[in-house]
């Protein structure tokens, strides 16, 4: 026997799942910025990269170390709440009280 979940639980559990996935990426995010910028942060790490070719990925990490990852959290949080609030607005936006789909007559 399928198990039935009125509309507006299945909203909200799209809607904490959602929220739950945007943490986690910010959370991953962040500490995947700290992390990088504290190995690239050492001499002798931006030595061998310039010493394999790795211009570009060390010029990156520099850009990260000046930013102090701050920037980049802080442009990463407002286009995650931008893409919550969208959502917000698709699931729970005001619906019409008479559903026009049915057509009455």
């Amino acid at each position: 026997m399928p198990l039935y979940f009125p509309r507006s639980q299945k909203k909200l559990v799209v809607m904490i799942l959602a929220t739950a996935g945007v943490l986690s990426l910010v959370i991953t995010t962040w500490a995947m910025a700290r992390v990088s910028a504290w190995i690239v942060g050492h001499d002798s790490v931006g030595m061998q990269m310039d010493k394999e070719g790795a211009s570009l990925e060390h010029a990156l990490a520099e850009i990260f170390l000046l930013a102090k990852d701050w920037y980049f959290f802080g442009i990463e949080l407002l286009a995650c709440a931008i893409f919550l609030g969208l959502l917000w607005h698709t699931l729970y936006r005001d619906e019409p009280n008479g559903d026009s789909s049915k057509g009455e007559s």
